[in-house]
């Protein structure tokens, strides 16, 4: 599910002091990112992507079509994965 769901997860399980129940979710939020680099929390793993660079697209196909020229109708965004292991190269701290 969404970060905002991983979220109260991991809250719950903070409250049962469980320790057995591994969490995923979607998105790369900072406070997920956070609770990744915390070897002691339950969450493993975010699938991500980069609200930066959707934005970025959405102003270029616009412009392209305001201005009358080419664009893709269709745009695929890349997804990523963030654990343990590369969360430090994506930082705590922000969005990607």
């Amino acid at each position: 599910a969404s970060d905002q769901m991983a979220e109260q997860v991991l809250e719950v399980l903070e409250e049962l002091d469980s320790d057995d129940i591994l969490v995923y979710s979607v998105d790369g939020s900072p406070q997920i990112k956070t609770a990744l680099a915390d070897l002691s929390s339950p969450m493993q793993a975010v699938g991500a992507q980069s609200p930066i660079n959707i934005g970025k697209k959405a102003v270029e196909t616009a412009m392209a079509k305001l201005d009358g020229g080419a664009y893709e109708e269709e745009v695929s965004v890349e997804t990523f994965l963030i654990n343990r292991e590369n969360v430090e190269m994506y930082g705590t701290d922000g969005w990607q």
